[in-house]
């Protein structure tokens, strides 16, 4: 996402935060339901040391929630302060609630995501989708490699994403997968079937 973009979203989710109520919450009582986060790769251990070190035991990242009915919340936004809370052993954390899934959240307030294509949960870098053998086997005419390509730099995006079986595995959308690898994308957009 490029850096204007970016600036637009974070502006946005202010203006959104500014007229919410914030509550506290137990960090124990969310669960991640959104496979944007079920998925995620990010290993905060690090951050965790580095702030550890410096006597850093607090963080008050806000994130955004959807109650449930068994007085659960599923996290619609903050993973990245959802997941220190986690590891700094946080009990409580600051949050807003919010009816509206993950991408209905993402409407209402207008964020832009000038890459993530409709249907797709999440980014994924190229080299690491596993491709089956039966795919390596066939020939992706040129006529639809021709078409993928026209269709990506007339928009700058996929039509649809790759579809990912488990965490790796490539079951649909070869051919926009073999474009990507074409035209040398670090990451493409998926959908964990």
């Amino acid at each position: 996402m490029n850096k204007t973009i970016a600036k637009e979203n974070v502006l946005k989710r202010n203006e959104f935060v500014s007229k919410q109520e914030i509550k506290t919450i137990k960090v124990e009582d969310i669960i991640l339901t959104e496979p944007i986060h079920i998925n995620a790769k990010v290993n905060f251990t690090k951050q965790v040391e580095r702030l550890q070190k410096k006597n850093i035991t607090i963080m008050n990242s806000l994130i955004i929630v959807r109650l449930l009915e068994d007085n659960k919340y599923t996290l619609v936004s903050g993973y990245n302060g959802y997941s220190m809370a986690k590891l700094l052993n946080h009990e409580y954390i600051p949050a807003i609630i919010v009816q509206e899934s993950r991408k209905g959240f993402i409407k209402k307030v207008g964020f832009k995501s000038p890459q993530l294509i409709e249907g797709a949960d999440n980014f994924m870098d190229t080299d690491k989708i596993l491709i089956p053998k039966l795919f390596l086997e066939k020939n992706v005419g040129r006529e639809k490699v021709d078409s993928i390509i026209n269709y990506y730099k007339k928009h700058k995006s996929f039509d649809k994403p790759v579809v990912i079986k488990g965490k790796r595995l490539c079951i649909d959308g070869y051919a926009r997968l073999f474009v990507a690898k074409m035209l040398n994308l670090k990451r493409v957009p998926v959908r964990f079937a």
